[in-house]
């Protein structure tokens, strides 16, 4: 993806996040808030409006423990399956871990499509053992 295409996204991400003060809505807000993590891992450092792989995964592991705190399940496995697909581009034996521990607790919520995702992601991995 490009960077002016990533640019963009984050900066629509952005503008919807500002239209309503969403910190009463976390439904809401923290699936928004993953989509810019996701975009801050693609992005360069230092890019405007953009990261890198360590911002994403700081702004994801906020998103899990936010989630999990409020019992939103479903948003806490997905932020969860995309620090996966984040560690791998650094640590893929730490996200080939994470991966399979994440294929058994969404496997034990009833998320079947998030663990087969985390199966596939698993078998992507290219590091040490993968």
């Amino acid at each position: 993806m490009s960077m002016q295409c990533l640019y963009a996204m984050d900066r629509a991400l952005a503008h919807a996040y500002g239209l309503v003060d969403l910190k009463a809505y976390p439904a809401i807000r923290l699936p928004i808030e993953m989509e810019r993590a996701r975009v801050a891992a693609e992005a360069r450092p230092g890019a405007s409006g953009g990261g890198n792989v360590g911002v994403a995964e700081h702004r994801l592991e906020n998103i899990i423990q936010t989630a999990k705190q409020l019992m939103l399940y479903q948003i806490e496995i997905e932020a969860r399956l995309a620090l996966c697909e984040v560690e791998a581009k650094t640590d893929p034996t730490s996200a080939r871990v994470h991966s399979q521990a994440l294929e058994k607790y969404a496997a034990a919520r009833g998320f079947a499509l998030i663990a087969h995702k985390a199966v596939e992601l698993e078998k992507n991995y290219t590091g040490p053992g993968g």
